[in-house]
């Protein structure tokens, strides 16, 4: 738990004050953009196609294995 402390003696901030510790400038130049967008760039395409390609092998795997054991049924062959 955290303590605070409110000084009841303090005096006010002048609005000048105020003014002169606002730097929104150097805030905005910290949190720029990047200058190519993340969906643009050949790493995310690299990406993208691998995971799609083992997408597609783990659902052609599994279609292939419900299909198998739909014809172990036909053949009276219990699965447990």
């Amino acid at each position: 738990m955290e303590i605070k402390t409110i000084r009841l003696d303090r005096s006010r901030l002048s609005s000048e004050y105020i003014a002169s510790r606002q730097n929104f400038k150097q805030i905005v130049s910290c949190c720029e953009a990047p200058s190519i967008s993340p969906f643009k760039s050949p790493l995310f395409f690299g990406a993208m196609g691998l995971s799609s390609l083992t997408l597609a092998m783990m659902l052609s795997i599994n279609d292939r294995m419900v299909s198998d054991e739909k014809n172990m049924e036909n053949r009276g062959i219990e699965m447990h």
